[in-house]
């Protein structure tokens, strides 16, 4: 047992030689804390430039697909966006649960590349329609006051032949589940000069 756990603690404390360069994981601290792990080879994703001589590994996995040019390159910028699994495995066709991927665009501009890694997509809505078909019987209703109960309408307005009523607009400023706020950071291994 005592080597088990001598095991244990051992890959625990170098795990460096273990871990993929280029994976990225969510974690819990704050950019102050994450700027602690450089010299542990965990850099904050936000799009950050490295040198192209001092992490040539990292430089392997990205090349300039999240930004940067010549020497220097960008980690992916993670602020504010959710991760999607590519639909595409070694350049074969996807499942097609990404819809529009083949106008997904370049991580750090909007030129259109295609369903690769670190490709970003725009916020969207999934196409539909809201309308109330003329000479219905429905009613489209403005709200102009409210209490918890009873609501305050005003303005009733019936759907009449030749009309279409459509909704009132409603929502907020993007679609989202549920979701909680994490720093993504990647893992660039330790700098050339240091190794």
């Amino acid at each position: 047992m005592e080597n088990t756990i001598n095991e244990i603690g051992a890959s625990v404390s170098s795990p460096i030689n273990i871990w993929p360069i280029g994976m990225m994981v969510p974690f819990s601290g704050n950019a102050e804390t994450a700027a602690e792990l450089n010299q542990q080879g965990w850099y904050l994703c936000n799009g950050v430039k490295l040198k192209r001589n001092q992490y040539p590994r990292l430089f392997d996995v990205l090349g300039h697909s999240c930004g940067g040019e010549g020497d220097e390159f960008s980690v992916p910028d993670m602020r504010g966006t959710f991760l999607r699994g590519v639909d595409v495995e070694y350049g074969q066709e996807g499942t097609e649960r990404d819809p529009g991927a083949r106008w997904r665009m370049k991580h750090n501009s909007f030129a259109e590349i295609g369903n690769k890694v670190l490709s970003r997509q725009n916020e969207e809505i999934r196409k539909h329609q809201h309308v109330t078909a003329k000479g219905s019987q429905f009613v489209r209703v403005e709200k102009i006051g409210m209490t918890i109960f009873p609501l305050v309408f005003s303005r009733f307005q019936k759907a009449r032949e030749g009309k279409a009523i459509f909704t009132t607009e409603t929502g907020n400023s993007e679609m989202r589940p549920v979701n909680v706020s994490v720093n993504y950071i990647i893992f660039a291994g330790l700098p050339a000069s240091s190794v």
